[in-house]
């Protein structure tokens, strides 16, 4: 048995832009800014990683450029050819469940200051996206 499970805490390094694939299911792409600390040393990696459904739209209407979340989901890893002599991979992690640790403050409940989204079960990846 494999598992693919990620954590991920970071902040978005850009506001979010809401898009439909050919089929109509929203997505969203976006860079994860992601601290490493090792031997008193920081480093910053940024991970890209994609949402679909209402986890995608919870994140734009709740997200933006700055803020700090936290999200589980899984990695891929694509090979797309570049052009006749070279390919790249793309690793990408999806997004199933996310909590905003800091962002738009006026539109996260007052009570506990953090909200959780969870993706309703209808997890896939659009072919081509």
């Amino acid at each position: 048995m494999a598992i693919n499970k990620v954590f991920l805490q970071g902040r978005l390094t850009q506001d979010l832009v809401l898009r439909e694939t050919k089929n109509g299911h929203k997505m969203v792409f976006f860079d994860l800014a992601v601290n490493e600390f090792f031997k008193g040393e920081s480093q910053t990696h940024y991970t890209p990683c994609v949402a679909f459904g209402k986890v995608a739209e919870n994140l734009v209407k709740f997200c933006e450029r700055g803020s700090e979340i936290l999200i589980e989901g899984s990695q891929t890893v694509q090979q797309k050819k570049l052009d006749n002599s070279y390919s790249a991979n793309f690793i990408t992690n999806t997004v199933i469940f996310f909590h905003v640790l800091s962002g738009r403050s006026e539109d996260v409940e007052a009570d506990d200051g953090v909200e959780d989204y969870v993706d309703g079960g209808d997890e896939f990846i659009p072919d081509g996206f």
